[in-house]
């Protein structure tokens, strides 16, 4: 049986990647470091990780090269974070066509960077969803084309839009007795449902490559005992969008099927 680790970094810059596995390890992260793309591809084959951090900038095979020979191999079976000096848009536009999930900037703070491992090592989703990816690039066209230069730094999450995300999924819930969820189709609509308010409601760059904190953050507010476990099922988000209940309560709304 292959070894676990939590999180791959792959970094050429080997007292870079020292200090920031390091601050991982503090937190009781599990790190293994790869100098070159080469190497991340062979470690992440020998350690299936539940996370990959990769730099942008490495000779030979630059992080977006390497994620799609990770893609190309089958070997992207988790969330793979860019770290990347390059503070602009130009970043995201590659990263996410790359199939890229998020981005940190290196040399920011330090709580930044614990705070994004942390979220993609607990919240369940495997990668971001392929409708926000989707949306994100068709948005990155706009602004590129538009010669608008938003920064990767910039991307944050609006307290407001996601308390009236949390306030609309809620009521929903609510209205639908207090024991809906306890099953797993019922489940399957509720992330169907608020997948499409999530999607709906983000119409910036920014909040859009935010979509799975937003979903996270705005499921976390229902006040059911099942919410808790929702991060078990995440990992299966993308087979369960492909399913046509998850569709159709995502546009038609909450349904219960009798038992």
């Amino acid at each position: 049986m292959k070894a676990r680790v939590s999180t791959l970094l792959i970094d050429d810059e080997m007292v870079t990647a020292q200090l920031y596995a390091k601050a991982l390890e503090r937190r009781g992260v599990n790190v293994i470091i790869a100098a070159t793309g080469d190497e991340g591809l062979e470690y992440a084959e020998r350690y299936n990780p539940r996370l990959i951090i990769s730099d942008v900038e490495m000779p030979m095979m630059n992080g977006f090269e390497f994620c799609q020979a990770l893609s190309k191999a089958g070997l992207k079976k988790c969330p793979l974070v860019f770290f990347t000096g390059r503070d602009d848009i130009s970043v995201l536009n590659s990263g996410l066509k790359a199939g890229g999930d998020d981005f940190i900037i290196k040399g920011g703070k330090a709580e930044v960077f614990l705070r994004r491992i942390h979220f993609w090592l607990t919240s369940g989703f495997l990668t971001l969803p392929a409708e926000a990816r989707l949306k994100a690039i068709s948005l990155l066209d706009k602004e590129m084309a538009g010669q608008s230069a938003p920064i990767v730094s910039g991307v944050k999450i609006d307290k407001e839009l996601l308390q009236k995300l949390a306030n609309q999924v809620s009521d929903e819930v609510g209205q639908m007795g207090p024991h809906y969820g306890a099953r797993l189709i019922e489940r399957v609509f509720f992330m169907g449902r608020l997948s499409h308010l999530v999607l709906d409601a983000c119409n910036t760059l920014g909040s859009v490559v935010r979509f799975p904190d937003y979903f996270i953050g705005a499921a976390r507010q229902v006040r059911q005992p099942w919410i808790e476990d929702l991060s078990e099922i995440l990992s299966h988000y993308e087979q369960f969008a492909s399913d046509s209940r998850f569709k159709d309560a995502a546009v038609n709304g909450l349904m219960e099927i009798p038992e």
